[in-house]
């Protein structure tokens, strides 16, 4: 199955197809079509234009001369209809514009709240629920920027010792951090920097540290997997640990040698 036919129901495949097909860009077709949806579902366009069909075999260009054209009907409903979102305490903003709310979920719950609506494994209600994993076991955040006046939504997954992006997703599950910095006005490198001088959040992720550590004490091979998994380096501390078992020692020493450590 390709991209778009998962992003797009039926009636949009085809056109969808016809602009990727020609080189343009999924990301930017979709950005495109979603406004087009907004434009027809609040009745601000009318005619034959407002049936998908009309577009299937015109130019990309053209249809993104008429979605710009009409913009300004679409801006003019933001100021009355904007989405009230308000945190609680299992989430930390970080900034929060007329357009735009970035959060910080603190729990799985505020993770499924924020996160409605999309395709993100940290925000599913179903039992593969990945942000205790993620969060706790890889000690790693996750930042939610969320549209108030579209349904747009991206999240932003960072290392808590390092700040380095993980990954950066939209709604639909599919990396793009140069749609994300154009559409939002955020760098990813702002806002987790932003993140990482949160009082809140240094001390959640200290506390959440610490226990990871005393739970890697706990036997040779949870010990190795904090050693690969979070540390990603030697772990001098635990070392006594991990060789009095043989599997744990071995699999530790094949590790760092893998890595360049001796």
């Amino acid at each position: 199955m390709r991209a778009y036919e998962f992003l797009f129901e039926d009636i949009w495949s085809d056109v969808v197809a016809n602009w990727v097909n020609t080189g343009i860009d999924l990301l930017t077709v979709e950005n495109n079509v979603n406004k087009f949806k907004q434009l027809k579902n609040k009745n601000l366009i009318t005619g034959t234009e407002k049936d998908i069909q009309y577009w299937k075999n015109k130019p990309f260009d053209q249809f993104v001369a008429f979605i710009d054209a009409n913009a300004a009907k679409l801006d003019a409903t933001k100021g009355a209809k904007r989405a009230k979102i308000k945190a609680s305490s299992d989430e930390i903003v970080l900034d929060d514009t007329p357009d735009w709310l970035v959060v910080v979920p603190l729990s799985k719950q505020a993770s499924q709240k924020l996160g409605t609506g999309t395709h993100w494994c940290t925000s599913t209600r179903s039992d593969d629920n990945y942000f205790d994993h993620y969060t706790l076991d890889n000690l790693t955040s996750l930042i939610y920027i969320i549209s108030k006046t579209t349904d747009e939504k991206y999240a932003i997954r960072f290392e808590n010792k390092t700040g380095k992006v993980v990954e950066c997703r939209n709604k639909n599950n599919f990396g793009n951090s140069p749609q994300f910095q154009k559409i939002t006005g955020f760098t990813t490198k702002r806002l987790v920097t932003q993140c990482m001088s949160n009082k809140k959040w240094q001390e959640i992720t200290w506390g959440i540290e610490q226990r990871q550590i005393e739970k890697a004490f706990q036997s040779p091979d949870v010990a190795y997997l904090y050693a690969r998994d979070v540390i990603k380096g030697r772990f001098p501390e635990a070392e006594k640990l991990i060789a009095s078992d043989p599997g744990s020692a071995r699999d530790y020493k094949k590790f760092l040698q893998s890595i360049g450590e001796k």
